[in-house]
């Protein structure tokens, strides 16, 4: 109870409150013994607001323990280090060791920890209910609730950390304030510098059509030997369904729109079960190199038309 007193201080008075400094046994100490309460308040309200949906609630609550437990911890300990490269390696615009970095980030956590016990499972539980559950007006409120007051305390741990970095680094408020900037923007540009080369790594392997030709037949489907050449998608297309089909026709259906018997089309007249013919269907591309979208097909079975997806298609020209 004296380390809650002491947390609920630092969040109400961190300019008295922060001062102290702790080694990392310490901070880490300081902080489970905080996260006790709201670890059991978080536990129990994730049953309760899910009382007629126990996997997700049991869901939410396992959340809630994983973040508490695993994940501010983790969170603090890396965040003070890349502060202290950056600010205090690197810049070199602080003196002090590693240890008054993660005081100052333990400091920093405080109000989101605190009031997390709500938080996380309006948040988690309202996340699990939107994959696997049913969406009603309740996810709704709980997740304008969450953003609200997580947006609110997420301020106040700001403010609580600048305060904290100016008391622990022996710095001017507007300094911390500074060096928080500056450590979130290098980071930010380094995270958005990897996203960007995985991006392209991803676009490069499976995006569209930009830089690969490919056509993916469905089962019972081939498509093979696909090429754009001027406005026209050339490739083989053949059946093994097992069923014979009479009036086939093929149409190319551009990414992002819905099938339609104005698209582009080839008729193929009979196909048979284990048959391939040529296709050559003209699509609008107006000059592009590129085109991606669907193959699909119209053909009878009897007395019957039916319509299918056959494949799905990446091509581009040259």
């Amino acid at each position: 109870m004296d380390d809650v007193k002491r947390a609920f201080d630092v969040m109400l008075h961190p300019g008295k409150a922060t001062k102290k400094g702790m080694s990392i046994g310490e901070a880490l100490k300081f902080y489970y013994m905080v996260m006790i309460i709201p670890l059991i308040l978080g536990v129990i309200v994730s049953l309760a607001l899910n009382t007629s949906d126990i996997i997700t609630g049991v869901a939410s609550a396992a959340y809630v323990i994983a973040v508490l437990v695993v994940g501010f911890p983790i969170g603090i300990l890396v965040n003070a280090g890349i502060y202290h490269a950056i600010i205090g390696k690197l810049f070199k615009m602080y003196k002090g060791g590693y240890p008054k970095a993660v005081t100052a980030f333990t400091f920093g956590a405080m109000p989101s920890v605190l009031i997390y016990w709500l938080t996380g499972p309006l948040g988690a539980g309202a996340a699990f209910l939107r994959v696997f559950g049913t969406v009603g007006a309740i996810t709704g409120i709980s997740y304008a609730i969450d953003m609200v007051l997580s947006a609110i305390f997420g301020v106040w741990a700001v403010v609580v950390l600048i305060i904290a970095l100016s008391n622990q680094m022996i710095m001017s408020r507007l300094k911390a304030f500074g060096t928080w900037l500056l450590m979130a923007f290098i980071v930010g540009v380094i995270v958005g510098v990897i996203v960007m080369i995985f991006a392209i790594a991803a676009v490069s392997t499976v995006g569209p059509g930009y830089l690969t030709t490919s056509c993916i037949a469905g089962p019972g489907y081939l498509c093979a030997n696909m090429a754009l050449s001027g406005n026209h998608l050339n490739f083989t297309f053949g059946q093994s369904t097992g069923i014979d089909w009479t009036g086939t026709i093929l149409y190319a259906v551009p990414y992002n729109t819905t099938f339609s018997t104005s698209d582009g089309n080839d008729g193929l007249g009979n196909l048979a079960t284990g048959q391939t013919k040529t296709v050559s269907i003209p699509v609008l591309n107006s000059g592009s190199s590129y085109w991606d979208g669907t193959i699909w097909a119209v053909y009878n079975v009897g007395n019957t038309t039916k319509e299918a997806q056959v494949a799905t298609v990446t091509a581009m020209s040259g």
